[in-house]
C-alpha cells in the first residue's frame, strides 16, 4: 500500500511525537532544501512555506540547473517535481542517490497516481506528494522525510564501522590458518552479524537457516562431521556478499541485467574466501553451490539434480522454508 503525504505511519507518529509538530519538528532540524519545478509560482510558493523553518532555500527551474547547484553546495533535501521537460523528476533523483546518497528526494506531481507513487518510492523518493499540496500535509511529508534520511544516513556510517570490522575479522581467519578450531565459533559469528546488518531485509536470515539446515541434516542421518559442515556452511552461504558493492546489494528496486550478473558471482566469492581456511574448506563446497536449482536452471555452474552436492540440496530446503515463513521482500 503507497501512503501519500499526510498518511504518516504509526511509527512515523511515534517519531514526531518526541519532535512536537511538523512544523516545530522542521524548526529543530533546520535543513537546508532546495525547491525544483519548471513552474516558478510552484518554486515560489514551496520556498515561501519552508523559508522559516530550514537553514536555507534554494530554488532551481529544471534538473541541470538542481545538478549545477547540488555540485556547489550540500542540501539535505531536494523537493522535485516529477514531469520536468528535460530531465524527469525520475532521472533527478536517480543521479542523486548516486552521487550525493546523504542527500534526500521528494517528488511532487499534480496528478495522484498510485502506480507512479509506487514507481517513485521504490527509486528511493523519501516520500510523494500531490501539487498543490496542503501546507500541513507538506510539512508532514517533509519532516518524515528529513527523519528518514537522517536514519539511512546513520545506518550508513553503522556499515561502514562494521565493514571496518568485517575486514579487520576476514584477515584474522586468514591468519588464523590450523588454530581456526578454537576461534571459528566467534569469527563465524562476527561475520554474519555484519553480513546481517549490512543486508538489512534479511535480519538474522543466516542463522535461521543454519539452525533449519543442521535440523534436516541429523533428520535424515548424517553423521556429526557432515552435519557440521552442512552447519557451517548454510550460516556462512552469503559469505560472498562482501564483495558486493552496496549500490547493488541494498538496491531497493529490481536490478538491471548487467548487476544481475555482478550479484550472482557471490557464490564463487564466497567459495574463494573458504577454501583457503583450514576447518571451512569442505563448508566452501555448500557456499559455492548454494544458488544450483535441481531443474539445472541455478547458478554459477547450472548443476543438475543429484549432481548438486547433498549438503546444498539440504540448504536450498531451508532456505526456501525460511523465506516463505518469515517477513522478506
Amino acid at each position: 500500500m503507497v501512503r501519500m503525504a499526510g498518511e504518516a505511519s504509526s511509527a512515523d507518529q511515534c517519531l514526531l511525537v518526541h519532535v512536537g509538530n511538523a512544523a516545530d519538528g522542521l524548526q529543530a532540524l533546520r535543513p537546508s532544501v532546495m525547491v525544483v519545478d519548471n513552474d516558478p509560482g510552484i518554486t515560489h510558493l514551496l520556498a515561501e512555506l519552508l523559508s522559516d523553518m530550514c537553514r536555507y532555500v534554494k530554488t532551481a527551474a529544471d534538473g541541470p540547473a538542481a545538478l549545477k547547484l547540488l555540485r556547489d553546495q550540500s542540501f539535505d533535501l531536494v523537493i522535485t517535481d516529477l514531469l520536468m521537460p528535460g530531465m524527469s523528476g525520475l532521472d533527478l533523483l536517480d543521479t542523486i542517490r548516486k552521487t550525493w546518497p546523504d542527500t534526500g528526494v521528494v517528488l511532487l506531481s499534480g496528478c495522484n497516481d498510485v502506480p507512479l507513487a509506487v514507481k517513485a518510492l521504490q527509486s528511493g523518493a523519501l516520500d510523494y506528494v500531490v501539487k498543490p499540496p496542503d501546507l500541513d500535509a507538506f510539512q508532514l511529508a517533509i519532516h518524515r522525510a528529513l527523519l528518514r534520511q537522517q536514519a539511512a544516513m546513520a545506518h550508513r556510517l553503522r556499515l561502514t564501522s562494521l565493514e571496518d570490522l568485517l575486514a579487520e575479522q576476514s584477515q584474522q581467519l586468514t591468519a588464523l590458518g590450523n588454530s581456526l578450531a578454537e576461534a571459528s565459533e566467534r569469527a563465524m559469528e562476527a561475520l554474519v552479524t555484519a553480513l546481517d546488518v549490512r543486508e538489512r531485509e534479511t535480519q538474522n536470515h543466516s542463522r535461521r537457516v543454519s539452525n533449519i539446515a543442521l535440523a534436516l541434516a541429523q533428520a535424515i542421518g548424517l553423521d556429526r562431521e557432515l552435519c557440521r559442515i552442512v552447519r557451517q556452511g548454510a550460516l556462512l552461504h552469503d559469505i560472498g556478499k562482501i564483495g558486493i558493492p552496496d549500490s547493488i546489494l541494498l538496491r531497493a528496486g529490481p536490478l538491471s541485467p548487467p548487476e544481475w550478473e555482478v550479484m550472482r558471482r557471490h557464490p564463487e566469492i564466497g567459495h574463494r574466501i573458504l577454501a583457503g581456511v583450514d576447518g571451512l574448506r569442505e563448508a566452501a563446497v555448500l557456499v559455492l553451490a548454494h544458488h544450483e536449482r535441481w531443474d539445472g536452471s541455478g547458478y554459477p555452474h547450472g548443476l543438475l539434480g543429484a549432481n548438486i552436492p547433498q549438503e546444498a540440496r539440504i540448504f536450498a530446503i531451508a532456505d526456501c522454508f525460511d523465506a516463505m515463513t518469515s517477513d522478506r521482500p
